[in-house]
Formats: structure tokens, sequence, C-alpha cells
């Protein structure tokens, strides 16, 4: 089981976080509808959705372009309207003020959902272009990787630079699958055992393939070519 605010693997039967302290008892009946009975008969804790935390943003070409050149567009067509127009300065304002907060309005997603056996992408955003369904039955794999995304590869993959855990939702047809950047540690493995119970429900005999080693966004590409 795992924290919900901190991420930390917490030890059945305590009551709070060793790290962070939070209660483990006091869960909202949101999340207590999260807990799903095993083949074997025994409760576990599976968290249907895990939310990216952090700033950094990554895996969403589009997604990422949204939050990030609409804005700047908006901010740089403002300054050069300063000199000829009142407009000029609220757009500019605009345009800083929507960067500072898109990313918290357009908070990235990974949730399952039982009804439909299926893993969504983005489930609450209202841009249906950075939504993204996958459904369990078509998932040939499942890997977690931890890749390093540096400066040169960050300009051509529309990712910001930095090291994420990505879990891979790898589908039969490759344009299907899914891949979520966390990069905040810790945060990608609150949703492992959600996957588990899912792949359990479908009768889907997959292991997931979960390495640490730090490896570069270079060979990432290339494994998924080969996945």
């Amino acid at each position: 089981m795992f924290c919900k605010n901190c991420g930390k693997e917490i030890e059945d039967g305590a009551a709070f976080c060793n790290n962070c302290g939070t209660a483990v008892g006091n869960e909202s009946s949101a999340e207590t509808s999260g807990k799903v009975n095993l083949a074997g008969g025994q409760n576990s804790s599976s968290i249907k959705e895990v939310f990216v935390r952090g700033f950094k943003c990554a895996g969403n070409g589009k997604y990422y372009a949204f939050c990030y050149y609409v804005p700047f567009i908006v901010f740089i067509l403002g300054l050069y309207l300063w000199q000829y127009t009142a407009l000029g300065p609220i757009l500019a304002l605009l345009g800083f003020i929507f960067a500072l907060v898109v990313k918290k309005i357009f908070k990235q997603s990974l949730l399952y959902d039982e009804t439909q056996e299926a893993f969504i992408y983005n489930a609450h955003s209202h841009l249906s272009f950075t939504v993204k369904k996958l459904n369990v039955s078509d998932i040939k794999s499942v890997r977690i990787r931890y890749v390093k995304v540096g400066f040169g590869s960050a300009k051509f993959s529309l990712n910001d630079p930095g090291k994420y855990h990505v879990i891979c939702l790898d589908a039969v047809d490759s344009n299907n699958s899914i891949k979520v950047w966390f990069p905040k540690k810790g945060n990608a493995e609150e949703f492992i055992p959600t996957i588990n119970y899912a792949l359990q429900k479908s009768g889907k005999q997959i292991q997931i393939d979960c390495k640490e080693d730090l490896m570069k966004g270079y060979d990432f590409e290339m494994e998924n070519q080969n996945s």
C-alpha cells in the first residue's frame, strides 16, 4: 500500500505514513471505493487514478504545445502590439498568467475504468486531443522505465529536460499505446496495484517489466520501436 499524499510505501496495518505523517484511515468515500478484492480473496488497496505531480511536462506533445506555445505566442504578440494599442499589455499579461496556471488547470492523469476495463489518459481533460483510451484486452506488455531527457532531445520531443519514471502500456497497435511520464519520485509506483488488478481481472498473463537503471531518451525511443 502506498501513501496517497507522498507516494511512499506503507506497511500493512500502519495508521500513519512514516514519511509524511498522513493518516491512512482517513479516506474519503471515493478513495474507499478504490479497494478491490484480488483473486486470493485478500483485500488490497488499488488506486483507480493517479495524477502526475510536478510542473514538468513530458510524453504528450500536443498537451505540451498547448501549455507552452500558445501562452508564449500570446505573450510575444502582446509585447509586439504594446506600441500600437492598449490591447498589447493585456495580451502580454494574459499570456504570462496562462503560462503559470495552465498546468494546474489541465493536470495529466492515468485512470482505470473498471466498467469499461480500459485505461484512460487525461480522463478529465476538456481538450479531446489530449485524451487517450486503451482497452486492457489490447495491451501486450507493461513497462516501467527510468528515463533521462536531455536538453537536445527535449527540444525535438517536446519534453522538459529531466529524469522521469515512465509507465508504458504497450498496445498491439503501437498507435494506441499509452506512455505516462512522472517527474516526481514514487508517483508512478502509486498506480502499480491498479495495473496488476486490471491485468488479473481481464485474465491477461502479463508481468510488469520494471527497470530502475537510468536510460537515455534515445535508448528509450529505440526500445519503444522494438516493443
